[in-house]
């Protein structure tokens, strides 16, 4: 449970640091091709997750 908590505190500081040091549009024109085709993020958490069992 205390592992899950601070996941989540890690994720929601990163998005509050994202929005307030990064410039939004370079951030859009980053993620956009993730969210037009999500095979690629599918597959490269999939990757990722994998690579720790």
């Amino acid at each position: 449970m205390g592992k899950r908590i601070i996941g989540v505190i890690l994720i929601l500081l990163f998005i509050v640091l994202s929005y307030k040091y990064a410039n939004a549009l370079e951030l859009h024109s980053i993620l956009s091709p993730l969210i037009q085709h999500p095979v690629w993020l599918i597959t490269g958490l999939f990757l990722y997750g994998s690579s720790f069992f």
